[in-house]
């Protein structure tokens, strides 16, 4: 028996003694293939091709009845034969042929949705692919046209100004695509809401939006922050090509969904510029280029009175002119200028290859396109102002560093007026003094979270014995992260211009109380009081009576042994208000001092009209007392005054014997100085008192 499978080129024989060629036995084959003629010999079909020789032949088909080939076999010496006998070996022709049919598809269907993946994953959404917003998108469309092997793909986003047309011919077509993408596929999408897919050249739809476009198409919709359609990506084909197909839909709304990520990520929402995140990777990848050759610029833009546009014609009428600001700073930038919203009503731009007086010359010409900007909302026109601030690109920052320069020029604009350009120069200070405060308020919320401030003391004396004493003023320092003790006349400036000092001055009356009554057991037995100092800030906060009651019923401090000190400064600024709040705290036990006397100009009027305990005479004065006529009489005109209220007084800036001295002959009842006694911890002081209160027992 021979076994011989026609049209799979297959050919098999039980042994080598065979009387004719390979090429006869298959034309033999074919021959019985073409007499069984369109009869389904799937039961079998046999012929008599010599004595007791026999060719047997039977269709094969795989399960779902499709034809694979014909099963010959040839039988010699046996004129019978039994069919069941060869089903065996016809399931086995089947199920292998099947088995690579599924491998085979499985393959290629493995590639293709391998390709898909790398079409979908290739391209990097994030911030660091962004190139003036266009590597990404079109690295997107390039793969996608390609994948898909269709004529034109197109990627429009109208608001970014993207639109991106990969044709994979230079044949041009009878219709614009530029002028379909904008004005005719962007607004019939957004009208539909959905994915369009035509393959009927007779859709009604394509017919009334497209007239004379004879290309199949898919239109998928990119959504941007509202989850509201801010463009396409798109494709084209040719009306002999293959429908395009739900896998060809579905691919594409990946897609859409993967441009709608580099949207978020890399654009302004309302007004289709970069953000803030891409162009912070703009501006560090201008500084990590080290344009040593040509020097580089940032400006900041704040576009002022926007608040005053919401609120008299609403948020909409603001975001209006917020967008028409973008797109008229927009319009005249170079190519080498990049454009971003930072936030609110604030733009960046960066000048690539332009110094700071070619900068300058440019936020000029910008501040006056601003100024004559014709905003009109429902009939009402809107004034617009601007403040900058401009500074060169340092090559030895990052990118948030350089923003936050820029952010303090821009700052100290804002502060003087509008309409003006702060530039930082070689001989500008203050934006380096700023900078400082910033620092230091990082520093200070530190401090705060982590108790890194510190207590001090110094002693104020009482003139007639300055060998202890009388009481202290509760001063403070900073320990920075090296260990080293920070003067306030670093972190204090800091504290009051970002407005913090309320939080410092409470640190300091809670943990003064807290460590005063851990150690009473001690410092009851003495007679010193402990003065705090409160700041401006602090004095005039409306809660501050509470805060202090609270604090004091905590401790078993009695309120007697408290005072609290305030500038001349301070206590004038509202005179009725002060006088409310020193008398308050009076009431609870507490006395006050009025710290600086004599730095203001109608300082005895002011003296006269609040109740103050004692009256610190302002350094100035005790500092020339001895060699001073003029300070000399100063003082004891304040001494005198003071006395006829009823007021002690304290000098400040006690330096040596001498004016000790002359301070007793005026009447002075206190002093304070270093020559009497230097600051030094809080913790110290206690410790001598408990030291000393051991050797007297």
């Amino acid at each position: 028996m021979r076994m011989l499978g026609a049209q799979q080129d297959f050919l098999e024989e039980s042994d080598g003694e065979s009387a004719k060629s390979e090429q006869s036995r298959i034309a033999e084959i074919n021959e019985l293939v073409d007499e069984a003629g369109s009869q389904r010999i799937e039961q079998g079909y046999v012929k008599r091709i010599a004595d007791q020789q026999y060719l047997y032949a039977r269709n094969l088909r795989t399960y779902t009845d499709a034809l694979i080939g014909t099963l010959v076999v040839e039988f010699s010496g046996i004129p019978e034969y039994d069919p069941a006998s060869l089903t065996a070996l016809e399931e086995l022709f089947v199920s292998d042929y099947q088995l690579n049919m599924e491998l085979d598809s499985a393959t290629m269907e493995l590639t293709d949705r391998y390709e898909e993946l790398n079409l979908i994953y290739g391209t990097d959404d994030s911030a660091e692919q962004f190139d003036k917003g266009h590597s990404v998108m079109a690295n997107l469309v390039l793969q996608c046209s390609e994948r898909m092997n269709v004529a034109t793909t197109i990627l429009c986003l109208p608001d970014q100004d993207i639109l991106i047309i990969e044709k994979a011919d230079d044949q041009v077509s009878a219709v614009d695509i530029r002028q379909l993408a904008i004005d005719v596929f962007m607004p019939w999408l957004v009208s539909v809401g959905e994915t369009l897919v035509i393959n009927d050249m007779k859709d009604a739809a394509l017919n009334q939006q497209c007239p004379g476009l004879d290309q199949k198409l898919i239109l998928c919709p990119i959504y941007g922050y509202a989850s509201q359609a801010c463009g396409y990506i798109g494709v084209l084909n040719d009306a002999d090509c293959d429908d395009f197909s739900n896998s060809d839909r579905n691919l594409l709304q990946i897609l859409s969904r993967k441009a709608s990520r580099v949207v978020k990520s890399n654009y302004d929402e309302l007004t289709g510029l970069a953000n803030k995140e891409s162009f912070e990777f703009l501006l560090d990848d201008l500084i990590k280029q080290g344009v040593s050759n040509s020097a580089s610029s940032l400006l900041l833009i704040d576009l002022r009175g926007v608040h005053v546009v919401n609120d008299s014609a609403g948020n909409e009428a603001g975001d209006a002119l917020i967008r028409e600001t973008g797109r008229l700073l927009d319009k005249g930038l170079s190519p080498d200028s990049f454009l971003a919203r930072l936030e609110g009503d604030v733009f960046a731009i960066a000048f690539r290859g332009s110094d700071i007086d070619h900068s300058y010359e440019i936020a000029r010409n910008i501040l006056s396109a601003i100024n004559h900007m014709q905003f009109e909302w429902q009939g009402t026109r809107f004034h617009t102002n601007v403040s900058m601030g401009l500074i060169p690109i340092s090559l030895e920052q990052d990118a948030q560093q350089v923003i936050s320069t820029a952010k303090i020029a821009l700052q100290m604009a804002c502060d003087k007026g509008n309409n003006l350009i702060e530039v930082q120069s070689s001989g500008n200070d203050e934006i380096a003094l700023r900078k400082e405060r910033m620092r230091s308020l990082n520093v200070i919320h530190e401090a705060l979270e982590a108790d890194h401030f510190e207590l001090y003391c110094q002693g104020i004396f009482a003139s007639q014995s300055v060998s202890s004493p009388h009481h202290y003023e509760v001063l403070l320092r900073l320990r920075d992260a090296d260990g080293n003790v920070v003067s306030p006349g670093v972190f204090i400036p800091a504290a009051e211009h970002y407005k913090v000092m309320p939080d410092i001055d409470r640190w300091v009356v809670s943990h003064c109380l807290r460590t005063l009554t851990n150690d009473w057991d001690v410092l009851k037995h003495t007679s010193q009081s402990w003065a705090i100092n409160l700041s401006g800030q602090t004095f005039s906060q409306p809660d501050l009576i509470d805060f202090i009651s609270e604090e004091l019923e905590r401790c078993i401090v009695p309120a007697d042994r408290i005072a609290f000190e305030i500038t001349e400064t301070v206590a004038v600024d509202d005179l009725t208000a002060a006088r409310n709040t020193i008398e308050a705290v009076q009431s609870l036990g507490c006395e006050f001092y009025l710290d600086d006397f004599g730095t203001g100009l109608s300082s005895f009027t002011y003296l006269q009209e609040l109740p103050f305990n004692h009256v610190k005479i302002d350094g100035r004065f005790i500092k020339n007392v001895v060699n001073d006529k003029v300070a000399h009489a100063m003082v004891k005109a304040i001494t005198d005054v003071a006395h006829v209220l009823g007021m002690s007084t304290v000098a400040e800036y006690v330096e040596d014997e001498s004016i000790i001295s002359a301070l007793r002959d005026l009447g002075v009842e206190y002093m304070q100085g270093y020559c009497l006694h230097k600051p030094e911890p809080m913790m110290n002081i206690i410790e001598s008192v408990r030291t000393n209160t051991r050797l007297s027992a």
